[in-house]
C-alpha cells in the first residue's frame, strides 16, 4: 500500500491497528493485501493467510530480478536516455532488495558488496546462479512452516497479528533475517466486522 492508506482503512474497519501505519510515511507495503470476514471454522479474533508464489512463479521473479540486476550493472548504456538508465538503476536496486531479502543468511548475499561480488562474478552465469538462488528461497519457504504454499497466523488482537504477518508484507529496516515478501501473492486478513463481509 502507498503512504496514506492503511489509516482509512483501519478507520472504515473500525479495528485500530488492523491494517498496520508506516511511521516514516513512505510506501511500506510489497504485496496485496486483502480483507475479509471471517471464515467458518476461525477461533480467534483476528485471522491472516500469506499465500506464496508456486515455485514456477519463484523461478521467473528470481529469473526477472537476476536480469534486473545485470541489465542495471552490465549493460552498455551510452545510448540510452536518463529516464532509462534511472529505470535500469531502480530496477537493479530492487533485485538487489529481493536478493537480500530471500537469502540474507547466506554469506554470499550479506551486504551489498557481497551481492555485487557474488552476482557479478564472470565464473557466476544466470545457469549456476538461479538454481541457487531457488535452493535458497525453496529452503527458507520450508523453514517457513508454510503448507502447501501458505501460511496461517491468528491472534486475539489486530496489532499481535500485524506484527506476526509483518515480515510477509513489507521490508524490514534488519538485513540479518530471511523474509518472504518478495515471494508473497497475497495477504488475507480475516476479520469478524460487517464492513469487510
Amino acid at each position: 500500500m502507498s503512504p496514506g492508506k492503511r489509516s482509512p482503512i483501519n478507520a472504515i474497519l473500525d479495528v485500530p491497528e488492523l491494517a498496520l501505519t508506516g511511521a516514516s510515511g513512505a510506501a511500506c507495503t510489497c504485496v496485496i493485501i486483502e480483507f475479509r470476514y471471517v471464515w467458518r471454522s476461525q477461533t480467534s479474533a483476528f485471522s491472516a493467510e500469506v499465500v506464496l508464489l508456486d515455485r514456477e512463479k519463484v523461478n521467473t521473479v528470481l529469473e526477472g530480478h537476476l536480469q534486473d540486476y545485470r541489465m542495471g550493472r552490465f549493460e552498455e548504456k551510452d545510448d540510452l536516455v536518463v529516464d532509462a538508465l534511472e529505470d535500469m538503476r531502480n530496477r537493479s536496486n530492487t533485485a538487489i532488495d529481493v536478493f537480500r531479502a530471500l537469502s540474507a543468511n547466506h554469506q554470499e548475499l550479506q551486504d551489498e558488496a557481497d551481492v555485487h561480488l557474488y552476482l557479478g562474478a564472470t565464473q557466476h552465469s544466470v545457469d549456476t546462479i538461479l538454481p541457487q538462488l531457488l535452493r535458497w528461497t525453496e529452503d527458507l519457504i520450508s523453514k517457513s512452516g508454510a503448507t502447501d504454499g501458505w501460511i496461517h497466523k491468528s491472534a486475539q488482537t489486530a496489532s499481535s497479528l500485524g506484527e506476526s504477518i509483518e515480515p510477509f508484507f513489507k521490508m524490514t529496516e534488519s538485513r540479518d533475517t530471511p523474509l518472504l515478501w518478495p515471494i508473497v501473492e497475497v495477504v488475507r486478513y480475516f476479520a469478524e466486522k460487517p464492513q469487510v463481509a
